[in-house]
């Protein structure tokens, strides 16, 4: 998920800048919570200090829909 990776970090690596950058913000502008999740992030050899501004590091994704649960969200499996 290099798309959510902010400006320092994504030009480190592809040396290029993050064209995804602008459509999180206005992601975030318009309500929308963008999440990454800790255990996806080291597994891609991600650290936490190289994340997007605006995009929520969650530990795990198990969690984040368990507490969403436990606040009235429903899952809607296929």
């Amino acid at each position: 998920m290099a798309c959510l990776l902010n400006e320092t970090a994504h030009q480190a690596r592809f040396k290029a800048r993050n064209p995804n950058l602008p459509l999180i913000e206005a992601l975030e502008r318009a309500g929308v919570e963008v999440r990454w999740y800790n255990y996806a992030l080291a597994h891609q050899g991600f650290r936490k200090g190289e994340v997007a501004p605006g995009v929520k590091v969650d530990l795990s994704a198990m969690m984040t829909l368990a507490n969403l649960q436990m606040r009235g969200w429903a899952v809607i499996a296929d």
